[in-house]
C-alpha cells in the first residue's frame, strides 16, 4: 500500500514508484478533476490503466466489504468529502463470500479475519492498493456522508485500474 497526497509529492518521490502509478500520479496532476464524468471508465492509457469516478456513500465499518484484486492496483483517489479506507495483507486463509475474478477482477470476503489498518482521506489524499492486499472503501468518519472519489459509489473518488502492473518489477530505478 501506498499513501500519499498529491500536493506534497516530490519528483523524487514519484520517481521511486512503479511507471503505472506514476503515470496515474501523473495525471491526477493534469486534469480537472471536478470535471470528469461519473460512472463511466474512461482509458488513460490504452486499454492497460482506466479510472472511474463514482460517488459513494460512505457507511459503518461493517457494511464495507473486504475486497481483493489480483490482476489491478486500485488507486483511491479523494476528489471531495472524506472517508477512511481499511487495508490488510491477504494471506489466503479468508473466507470468499463472492467472487468476480474474470469480469470485475475482484473477490469479496468475509470479515470476521480482517484486521484493517485504517486510513482517513481528505481531498487530494490517496491510496495505492496492491493485489495482495485486502481492503474496505467507504468506512464513514462520524456521519454518512457522500464524497467524491474514483472507484466506488456516491462519493467522489477517482478509481484507477492498472492492468499493466507487474508486482515483479520494481519500477523505473529513479530514471
Amino acid at each position: 500500500m501506498i499513501y500519499g497526497d498529491i500536493a506534497y509529492l516530490s519528483e523524487q518521490q514519484k520517481r521511486t514508484f512503479h511507471p503505472v502509478i506514476t503515470r496515474v500520479i501523473e495525471y491526477l496532476s493534469q486534469h480537472d478533476l471536478n470535471s470528469l464524468p461519473v460512472g463511466e471508465k474512461v482509458f488513460i492509457q490504452d486499454d492497460s490503466i482506466f479510472y472511474t469516478v463514482v460517488e459513494p456513500m460512505t457507511k459503518p465499518l461493517h457494511e464495507c466489504r473486504p475486497e481483493v484484486h489480483r490482476k489491478y492496483l486500485d488507486v483511491h483517489f479523494l476528489i471531495a468529502g472524506e472517508e477512511r479506507i481499511c487495508v490488510d495483507f491477504d494471506d489466503g486463509e479468508n473466507s470468499v463470500v463472492e467472487s468476480h475474478l474474470g469480469d470485475r477482477d475482484v473477490i469479496f470476503y468475509a470479515d470476521e479475519r480482517i484486521n484493517d489498518r485504517i486510513i482517513t482521506l481528505t481531498p487530494g489524499q490517496f491510496v495505492v492498493v496492491f493485489p495482495e492486499e485486502v481492503h474496505r472503501a467507504c468506512y464513514k468518519i462520524d456521519n454518512v456522508e457522500k464524497n467524491q472519489k474514483n472507484s466506488r459509489e456516491n462519493r467522489h473518488e477517482f478509481i484507477i485500474g492498472g492492468a499493466g502492473y507487474d508486482k515483479n518489477c520494481p519500477g523505473d530505478g529513479g530514471k
